[in-house]
């Protein structure tokens, strides 16, 4: 049985994940577009890591693994969703995601995962659950803010996508030499959901996910993911 890598982009959409200049993250394999089960965090990840689906319309027609078979269950991510089910709905794994920064933890969760995989030496999953692509957004320079901000989705699109060549730059420097020299893992690329930058609707204009604060309406936008997944 496989070990299995996840690196799960928060809130990333497959348009803006196809823009990116993302040669590292890219190079796992071919990129699809696909469907997440939820337009919000916590169902997406019980889906793909609890019950390993894959996202809909995937090339996949099984389940990614199974989870009964790893040993070591490992979660990397400031996520405040995740952390706060550790010990819930995460029972069973160690989460690490207090000491992160919310928004500008990729590099630091790319080097633990680095020593996590040079260090373990049993049946492992290790995911990892980025947030610069999340709002208020990172690029590596500056944070835009709420979606709302953005004059336009391409604008939007063109945010995130710059957020994902950041990520995609901390993943070449920190961990892709590490991941590459695996043997007998199946590494997997993806998102939780996808996310709203305006675009129009019957209702108006949407924006975002957040279903305290938010109205949500269904738009395909929140749900196209990119999806790579490569056999080690």
């Amino acid at each position: 049985m496989k070990n299995v890598v996840l690196i799960v982009l928060d809130s990333c959409r497959y348009d803006a994940f196809e823009k990116a200049n993302a040669t590292f993250l890219k190079s796992f394999g071919n990129l699809y577009k696909c469907y997440s089960p939820a337009c919000w965090t916590i169902p997406s990840l019980v889906s793909l890591v609890l019950y390993s689906q894959p996202p809909l319309n995937s090339p996949i027609r099984c389940k990614l693994f199974n989870l009964k078979d790893f040993e070591t269950k490992q979660i990397l991510t400031p996520n405040p969703l995740v952390v706060a089910q550790r010990t819930r709905i995460f029972k069973g794994f160690n989460v690490e995601g207090l000491r992160y920064d919310y928004l500008r933890s990729s590099a630091e969760i790319f080097t633990d995962a680095k020593s996590f995989l040079e260090s373990t030496k049993k049946r492992f999953l290790l995911l990892m659950l980025l947030m610069e692509t999340h709002a208020p957004f990172w690029d590596g320079k500056k944070s835009y803010g709420h979606p709302r901000i953005f004059k336009s989705p391409l604008e939007g699109i063109d945010v995130q996508s710059r957020c994902v060549e950041h990520i995609d730059k901390n993943f070449g420097k920190y961990l892709y030499d590490t991941l590459v020299s695996l043997k007998n893992t199946r590494i997997i690329i993806t998102a939780d959901h996808g996310e709203l930058f305006g675009e129009e609707t019957q209702y108006g204009k949407a924006y975002h996910h957040n279903l305290i604060s938010e109205d949500i309406y269904f738009h395909p936008k929140l749900f196209e993911i990119p999806f790579i997944i490569k056999d080690l």
